[in-house]
């Protein structure tokens, strides 16, 4: 499958929990000023406000001197929709856009909160520098009705369970098996954890779910007008690896709408 066969499929069902899109910069000293301006512009679609007090802790080393660890609390704004499944995350240093509870549907109406979010946050605030910038999706896969919890048979690649599923046995309580793989992207680092996550902890799997959890982030500091050209990059690299992950059996259950 090509790379634009990739971005053209669409799916009917997803079934992804959260999606997380930040960016760090360095610190906006004066936040409160700008704050209630930023509201108007995201009141129609995150009309939910409340300060969020954080307490930063500071530890300064000296040469020959005890250890002194400063504590500063910093007021933080939450913004979030009427159903409250998605929030906008505003600090000093950093802004978080999340969609959770499922509430995620497409790209497109992610990437418009998106720029609707950060072009505020561009023109309110004294912002030039991305530090870092993030786009994570979590997809918790849940096949109901079943009795083989281990065995992800034409649902999931079997590179991604098979350690699980002939290393273990019926014998074995298996708590949890989750798994770590780091990759460089375009120069950019892609952390991907998948396997048996178990919601039932510290139970044994009772459960066939299966969770598909990737996470690109920049490694260098960037021009924050870059954010949107790097939201389509990594929603791109992180829709690869996922079809890479998932076998047909799963796509037929989500639905293939617009695979032409």
């Amino acid at each position: 499958m090509t790379t634009e066969e990739i971005k053209r499929r669409k799916y009917q069902h997803n079934n992804i929990s959260n999606v997380i899109f930040a960016v760090n910069f360095p610190k906006i000293l004066d936040l409160r000023k700008p704050t209630a301006e930023f509201q108007k512009i995201i009141i129609e679609k995150f009309p939910i406000m409340k300060e969020v007090n954080l307490d930063n802790v500071q530890f300064n080393l000296q040469p020959s001197e005890e250890p002194q660890t400063e504590y500063e609390r910093e007021i933080a704004w939450e913004f979030t929709n009427k159903e409250r499944n998605r929030k906008v995350f505003v600090s000093s240093i950093q802004i978080i856009l999340e969609y959770f509870n499922n509430s995620y549907r497409n790209f497109e109406e992610f990437a418009a909160d998106v720029e609707t979010v950060f072009e505020a946050v561009i023109n309110l605030y004294p912002v030039k520098v991305a530090e870092r910038i993030g786009l994570r999706y979590i997809n918790q896969i849940e096949i109901k009705g079943e009795n083989n919890v281990f065995n992800w048979s034409n649902l999931i690649n079997s590179n991604l369970y098979t350690l699980t599923h002939e290393f273990t046995s019926k014998e074995d309580k298996v708590l949890r098996s989750m798994h770590f793989l780091e990759l460089n992207e375009n120069n950019h680092s892609l952390k991907f954890q998948f396997g048996l996550f178990n919601s039932d902890y510290p139970s044994p799997i009772r459960r066939k779910e299966f969770i598909l959890d990737y996470d690109c982030s920049t490694t260098q500091n960037r021009d924050i007008t870059d954010i949107f050209d790097i939201l389509n990059e990594f929603h791109e690299i992180e829709v690869k690896w996922f079809e890479k992950s998932i076998d047909k059996g799963l796509r037929e259950r989500m639905g293939v709408s617009d695979e032409s």
